[in-house]
């Protein structure tokens, strides 16, 4: 506390010691100071970004109505990144104000068709309506499209035409893509669009889509032929199965460094197999039996004379019309059996998928370097079993293998990868040594040309450049503080200060010899003087130098201050 209170005492002695102009040039100074450092500081501070609309990828062009509505609105402290945009945090309305009076906002789906229905009115045709509508539909494609990635330029055009006199309408439609700095756009996003469009607009078949590669200028048109070549069913799956290969062989031998793989497939142009058997068996099976069996009787008797009263016996006496003869009696059996017989027999059929591969190639390349590091792995690894060794080998340079060397290890490498490829589960016949089916070389992995790297001149120009401003406002504040620590040296003694240390305007009388300030003091001729208190007049320090003659002869001072007022009187 007390160095505190001293320091704000002193403080407020150098303040009540500077005129009016030096106190006002002394606050000025002040605070160009402070906004000097505050503008240092928050220009070199780079956390105070933020990605404009939350970070959405956006294409070059949407980027490009951006930049433009930002240059309108002369917002300059932004930066740009891929396809993304960096805003100051602080400033975040004013560029989303800039993008809605600038019409840049990134376009919604359907956005073109609001615009189409807008811009109607009640007295437009419906032809002319039509139109706009198709035109909407066609940017709004073409946004769409813009959204693959390596895609930056898209194009849509639709039409169609009726044929004669009937209802069928004949439809086209023409797509042109451009890849960023007219890169290759790959077949397969070419056919996958194709696809998409013919899905988009009902009743447009995928042979009426031309997609055009603005950039390599390759058209890609499907046929409804199966035997063109864009639908030829054995080159598409030699594609997809070299793919799938690349990438699962690539998989495997990914440890080995960057290297150089081709596969090579060669496809069974069996599209679908079919095979049934049927075979017979000589003993015949009863696959049907049936048998039916009928019994009947018949009986049927003689004739007794004629019916009712015996006319020659006595009347109302009953007469026996039985006869001797019993009758004539039948009976009939009946069987019937069938029985159905067929040849035993089994049928099979076996359907088996197409386009498969028959044999495959695979040639791989292995960087020299990898061989050198491997070698130089080993013989670290074994230098640290011995310790010794391993203290010896402390900053000596890698081990370089010999010619015999490096051929052993090339030959161990080539049998683990071998063994690696070989072992995928495929169904592949192995080859033999007329025809190896993997085959393993060796590529010298030159290292890439070096650029020039600027020198230290161009480097200091190129942060001179950069930090000039920084470097101005720096020196700025040094001059600053060097104005005002000099105007305070100036100002730094007070006015009463002043006038003590000059006496008043008074003349000192020499008295030296009459005070005796110079000699010694003693208490007796054999006992060495005490040197008597000097007063000098030395400016400033002429406080002090009355205190300590004071002290040390208050006599002298007593005739000093009464030979002032004397001679001031």
């Amino acid at each position: 506390m007390n160095a505190l209170s001293q320091i704000g005492k002193q403080f407020s002695e150098l303040l009540n010691s500077l005129t009016p102009a030096a106190r006002l040039m002394a606050g000025l100074m002040v605070g160009v100071i402070v906004v000097s450092l505050g503008w240092i500081i928050s220009t070199e501070t780079t956390g105070n970004y933020e990605s404009l609309l939350g970070g959405i990828s956006l294409t070059n062009a949407e980027l490009d109505r951006i930049e433009t509505a930002f240059g309108d609105a002369q917002l300059r402290d932004y930066q740009r990144e891929g396809r993304q945009i960096r805003i100051p945090k602080g400033e975040k309305d004013q560029y989303l104000k800039a993008l809605s009076a600038g019409n840049a906002l990134p376009k919604e789906w359907g956005s073109e068709k609001d615009r189409a229905f807008a811009d109607g009115n009640v007295f437009e045709s419906a032809e002319k309506f039509s139109a706009r509508m198709e035109n909407a539909e066609e940017r709004e494609l073409a946004n769409t499209l813009k959204r693959i990635p390596g895609i930056d330029y898209a194009a849509v055009r639709y039409d169609q035409q009726r044929k004669g006199f009937g209802r069928e309408t004949e439809r086209v439609c023409s797509i042109q893509l451009q890849g960023p700095q007219n890169q290759p756009i790959p077949e397969a996003t070419l056919r996958s669009i194709a696809e998409h469009v013919s899905k988009h607009f009902a009743g447009l078949p995928k042979s009426n889509i031309s997609v055009l590669d603005l950039g390599t200028s390759n058209v890609y048109n499907e046929s409804d032929d199966p035997r063109s070549a864009s639908e030829n069913p054995v080159l598409k799956a030699r594609k997809d199965w070299e793919k799938y290969l690349d990438a699962k062989v690539g998989s495997i031998l990914h440890e080995y460094g960057a290297i150089e793989l081709f596969v090579s497939v060669e496809i069974d142009p069996t599209l679908v197999s079919e095979e049934e058997k049927l075979s017979y068996d000589p003993t015949a099976v009863t696959v049907q039996s049936n048998e039916t069996r009928k019994d009947s009787e018949n009986s049927k008797p003689t004739t007794g004379g004629p019916p009712g009263s015996d006319i020659n016996g006595i009347g109302n006496k009953p007469q026996s019309v039985a006869s001797s003869n019993s009758g004539h009696t039948s009976t009939t059996k009946e069987s019937e059996a069938t029985e159905r017989r067929v040849a035993g027999h089994g049928a099979s059929r076996k359907e088996t998928a197409g386009l498969i591969p028959t044999s495959v190639t695979a040639t791989i390349g292995i960087p020299e370097s990898y061989y050198y590091k491997v070698f130089a792995h080993r013989a670290s690894l074994a230098k640290q079993l011995d310790p010794k060794a391993a203290e010896d080998a402390k900053g000596t340079p890698p081990a370089v293998p010999t010619a015999a060397q490096l051929a052993e290890l090339k030959t161990e490498t080539e049998a683990n990868i071998r063994a690696a490829v070989e072992g995928m589960a495929m169904g592949i016949r192995d080859g033999d040594d007329r025809k190896p089916y993997v085959t393993v070389y060796a590529f010298p992995d030159l290292p890439p040309p070096e650029f020039p790297t600027p020198s230290m001149a161009a480097e200091a120009a190129t942060w001179l450049g950069q930090s000039w401003s920084t470097l101005a406002l720096m020196a700025l504040v040094l001059l600053c503080l060097g104005m005002m620590f000099s105007w305070i040296k100036s100002q730094g003694t007070v006015d009463s200060d002043r006038q003590f240390t000059e006496g008043f305007g008074l003349e000192v009388p020499d008295m030296g010899d009459e005070l005796e300030l110079s000699e010694g003091v003693g208490d007796g001729p054999g006992e060495t003087k005490r040197p008597r208190a000097e007063f000098e007049v030395s400016g400033g320090e002429m406080k002090e130098d009355l205190s300590t003659l004071i002290k040390d002869n208050p006599d002298a001072v007593v005739n000093l201050l009464k030979s002032w007022i004397g001679d001031a009187a």
